[in-house]
């Protein structure tokens, strides 16, 4: 095996053979269909070297080719793949005009008088509180995101979503120092990406602010309101409401009368309430009020 290159026709007399033998073609003849093939499926999946070597294998399988040298096939599905990508960021470069490349820049720098950049401002979002100031937040950052206009750019139409989605997750994850030293195509490619998924993201993130302020503020006082209202259209009810309330009272209180085995009945704790035996605590307090709630009734009737 070690003297098997030593003549330098060796190898390739031993392919024809297997060719002829088996009927298979050459690589050649087919490499230019295979470039498409890759490039194509560069182009809408994004997937990793390792996945698109694997399914250019079983691509020349499936048409009786000769597999070529490992290393041959590697370094065509890795050109082919840089070239993509490459491709990919330029059409979403080219898409920007001089302006919009400059504020999307800017995104990455901090303000003055600011801790964290623009574009890390936007990523965490408002927080996630049901409040009137939050609210306004929420709507400014809306604003803000929107007033770029990438999504009027059309880049949807031009690139896979998927491979946008794919950068739009690297925006949203790597440092914003990070970004700024990649090449420009890459960097205005991935700010274009990352600031029209946070146009989707902001409004998501107001609409689940309002939900929450609607929940937390309006709809609890509502039913606040509706529970006073119900009591005060329910007189009835809230004067039982006061003597249970008397009654579990009197029964905590009676706790230890009698032995140590011995509990004590129910009649001889409401003698003994009647009688002054319960200290006066909430008990009172709320036999009081009830009390005044069964004379702000009689006075109502009349």
């Amino acid at each position: 095996m070690k003297r098997y290159t030593e003549r330098s026709k060796t190898r390739f007399d031993h392919q024809w053979e297997i060719r002829r033998e088996y009927g298979l073609k050459e690589f050649a003849v087919v490499e230019d269909e295979l470039r498409q093939w890759v490039a194509a499926r560069s182009w809408t999946s994004g997937d990793g070297p390792k996945a698109i070597f694997t399914d250019a294998v079983g691509w020349l399988r499936e048409r009786d080719v000769l597999l070529p040298g490992v290393t041959t096939l590697t370094r065509l599905v890795a050109q082919i793949r840089d070239d993509t990508t490459r491709r990919l960021w330029s059409v979403l470069e080219g898409l920007l005009t001089v302006g919009q490349r400059y504020v999307l820049d800017h995104l990455l720098e901090v303000p003055p008088g600011s801790r964290i950049s623009d574009l890390e401002r936007w990523r965490k979002g408002p927080a996630p509180r049901g409040s009137g100031p939050m609210m306004i937040k929420a709507l400014g950052q809306v604003a803000e995101v929107m007033g770029l206009g990438m999504a009027e750019l059309g880049a949807e139409g031009l690139v896979p979503p998927r491979r946008l989605g794919e950068l739009a997750k690297y925006g949203m994850s790597a440092d914003a120092s990070q970004i700024r030293r990649h090449p420009d195509g890459r960097r205005l490619a991935t700010l274009l990406a990352t600031v029209a998924f946070l146009e989707a993201k902001s409004v998501d993130d107001t609409l689940e602010l309002l939900d929450l302020l609607m929940a937390t503020e309006l709809l609890n006082k509502a039913q606040t309101a509706a529970n006073k209202e119900k009591v005060r259209k329910h007189p009835k009810l809230a004067k039982a409401s006061a003597r249970l309330a008397v009654a579990v009272e009197a029964l905590f209180a009676s706790d230890g009368w009698g032995g140590q085995d011995e509990e004590p009945r129910v009649s001889a704790v409401w003698e003994g309430d009647r009688g002054g035996r319960v200290p006066v605590g909430a008990a009172g307090r709320a036999g009081a009020g009830e009390r005044e709630r069964a004379a702000s009734g009689r006075r109502g009737r009349r």
